[in-house]
C-alpha cells in the first residue's frame, strides 16, 4: 500500500498539540508525527514523564484534559500514541538525538530504532 504523505495541516496542528501540552505543564519528551507501517497511516507519537506518572492509561487522560482545556478534542481530530519512556523506541531516539541542537522540523526515515522501523518522521521535540 503506497504511504499517505503527511502535509503542512498535519504537521501545524502536531505543533499546536506540542505548544498546548508545554502550556499544561506536561512537556513531552518526544514529540513526532511518524508513519506507523502497522496502522498503515501517520501518527503522532508522544512520551514524557508526566505521562508515565500515573501510568499510561491516565496518561491519554491526562492529554485529553489538556486539548479540552484549550479547545481541541484530539480524539476528534489526531491520531496520538503515547509511548512509555521505558519503550526500547524512546529511550533509544533519545539516546540517538536528544543532544541534537535545533532538532525540531527534521526527517528521519528509513532506520530502525529500538525494534521499530521508522519509514518517515517528522520531529517537533526530542530531548
Amino acid at each position: 500500500m503506497a504511504q499517505a504523505l503527511l502535509v503542512n495541516l498535519d504537521i501545524d496542528a502536531g505543533a499546536e498539540v506540542v505548544d498546548i501540552l508545554d502550556r499544561a505543564g506536561v512537556k513531552p519528551s518526544v514529540a513526532l508525527w511518524m508513519f506507523a507501517p502497522e496502522y498503515e497511516d501517520w501518527r503522532i507519537f508522544l512520551a514524557g514523564r508526566r505521562f508515565d506518572e500515573p501510568g499510561t492509561s491516565q496518561g491519554y487522560q491526562l492529554l485529553s484534559d489538556a486539548l479540552r482545556a484549550a479547545g481541541m478534542d484530539h480524539a476528534e481530530t489526531l491520531p496520538i500514541i503515547i509511548l512509555p519512556m521505558s519503550d526500547p523506541f524512546v529511550r533509544n531516539v533519545r539516546r540517538l538525538y536528544a543532544k541534537s541542537k535545533n532538532f525540531q522540523g527534521r526527517r528521519l526515515g528509513s532506520q530502525t530504532i529500538g525494534g521499530r522501523f521508522v519509514e518517515d518522521a517528522y520531529v517537533y521535540r526530542i530531548a
